[in-house]
């Protein structure tokens, strides 16, 4: 949360491109940083080239960043591309549903 008071509250969404969580692959511990995109996609950046991550796997708070508790469940891998021994991009597509069908 931004911006609390009695009856109300003003948040941020991890889709926003200014917010950010640290992040870890359910199957293979492998840490990063989530990042909104922006457009209701999310990155998974900061992550290291030895670390096993593919398409499918589930990505939680890992709580390091101290403002998300862990285990709190962010979404699933969409898509990785690595660029050569380094990973590219990865796309995680959000737990939550942040616009109407």
């Amino acid at each position: 949360m931004i911006v609390t008071s009695p009856r109300a509250a003003k948040v941020q969404l991890l889709i926003d491109r200014n917010a950010a969580a640290g992040a870890i692959v359910e199957r293979s511990r492998a840490q990063g940083a989530i990042v909104g995109g922006g457009d209701g996609r999310l990155l998974m950046e900061y992550v290291s080239e030895v670390s096993d991550i593919a398409a499918g796997d589930v990505v939680m708070t890992s709580g390091i960043d101290g403002i998300f508790p862990k285990g709190f469940p962010i979404g699933r891998v969409a898509s990785v591309e690595k660029n050569g021994t380094a990973y590219g991009q990865i796309l995680v597509t959000p737990a939550g549903r942040f616009h109407e069908p």
